[in-house]
């Protein structure tokens, strides 16, 4: 079953690389499904599925839209995520905080930065206790090597927090601690996304009382490198 699971990693990097969005989901969550099937009792699997499928049907539609890189501002990709969460907005209800420097544009594929940014959101609201909070901020930033321009969005929330032992490991494929409910790979698409336009994606945590919380930090250079560029 690992080996089966490994050559499942293998193919969707492949098509993350080759820009085959369609394929890496279909065929990642249906063989994903299977392993599902072989490891749990018929009667515990129906939720996980069911969660599976509603992923897949939302992630879908991140790419009905151009799949080619476009100057594309990263205000309003951030603006469509939130649209996207809005009924578990108003289900969680917290309260969340912009900082816009400017109206910045990067190189990018909106819907490939949409899914990035939703699955970040997402998580950030699953952490959230009473009073939650959730702040956006969207900031200008230059690569110490290069000299190139870059836009850096930083996701963080007052939530929980995630132990140590956890964040070394909350960007691999298929692993998740969220039980029947996760995939296991939000995350991990989301890294490997930001990765194919060049940038990076970090996170740092807390947990500890008064001062626990998240911080994922996303940097995008305003126009990828040659041997980086999307599409």
């Amino acid at each position: 079953r690992l080996n089966s699971s490994h050559l499942v990693i293998s193919y969707a990097v492949f098509c993350l690389k080759k820009n085959r969005p369609i394929s890496i989901i279909a065929f990642s969550f249906l063989v994903y499904t299977f392993f599902l099937m072989i490891r749990r009792p018929p009667r515990s699997t129906l939720f996980p599925y069911t969660t599976l499928f509603r992923s897949t049907r939302q992630t879908l539609g991140f790419y009905r839209e151009t799949t080619v890189p476009v100057p594309v501002s990263v205000n309003s990709v951030l603006d469509s995520a939130i649209d996207v969460l809005r009924s578990k907005i108003k289900k969680i209800r917290p309260r969340i905080e912009k900082q816009f420097d400017g109206d910045l544009l990067v190189t990018a594929i909106p819907g490939e930065l949409r899914q990035v940014f939703a699955n970040l959101l997402g998580n950030s609201m699953d952490a959230l206790g009473p009073e939650g909070v959730i702040e956006l901020r969207i900031s200008r930033s230059t690569c110490v090597i290069t000299n190139r321009p870059r836009v850096r969005v930083t996701v963080a929330d007052n939530g929980h927090g995630i132990e140590a032992a956890t964040l070394k490991r909350i960007f691999e494929p298929l692993f998740t601690t969220k039980g029947p409910t996760g995939t296991g790979l939000g995350l991990w698409v989301a890294s490997q996304i930001v990765e194919k336009h060049g940038g990076s994606i970090r996170v740092r945590s807390r947990t500890a009382d008064g001062k626990q919380g998240t911080v994922f930090s996303v940097v995008l250079p305003v126009e990828p490198k040659s041997d980086t560029a999307v599409g």
